[in-house]
């Protein structure tokens, strides 16, 4: 079973069991997948969805940080609760000493690299963490992985 299989039905027991929040999230991914296909004019491929759920895990936390800003409990709860859902069906993200770990393995195998090499180091490091790392945490490890491997005095 799809991805997108497995979406539509999360959405049926969730409509089944009146559970609202769950509705409302999953609903909201369906949406943006059909309208993505619509786009794109295909069906997507699970790892094409898993960009889009991505992409709303994103969206949803740069709103948390404002609901926590304006103090929200209302809000910052529900958003929690939409966040965990939709991780759900994301690969499970790996963490700063993985990615670090893989970063090192690339960057070492890329030889002597510059702060100026940072977009090539992206390059190498980002298909091997795709969809399991946010880009911003993997762009943080490899630019203190080259900037540590600068000798003193450059």
């Amino acid at each position: 079973m799809g991805l997108y299989d497995d979406l539509t039905a999360c959405r049926e027991v969730a409509r089944k069991n009146h559970d609202s929040p769950t509705l409302d999230s999953v609903q909201n991914v369906i949406s943006a997948v059909k309208n993505e296909q619509i786009n794109q004019g295909k069906i997507l491929s699970d790892d094409e969805i898993q960009i889009i759920i991505a992409r709303q895990v994103k969206q949803l936390k740069d709103a948390l940080l404002d609901f926590v800003k304006a103090n929200r409990s209302d809000l910052i709860d529900k958003t929690n609760i939409e966040i965990k859902l939709l991780e759900s069906f994301l690969p499970q993200q790996l963490t700063d000493e993985e990615i670090t770990t893989i970063a090192r393995q690339v960057v070492l195998g890329l030889g002597t690299l510059t702060e100026k090499d940072l977009g090539r180091a992206l390059g190498a490091v980002m298909p091997m963490v795709k969809g399991r790392a946010d880009g911003t945490r993997v762009r943080a490890i490899v630019g203190q992985l080259i900037s540590g491997l600068q000798p003193s005095g450059s």
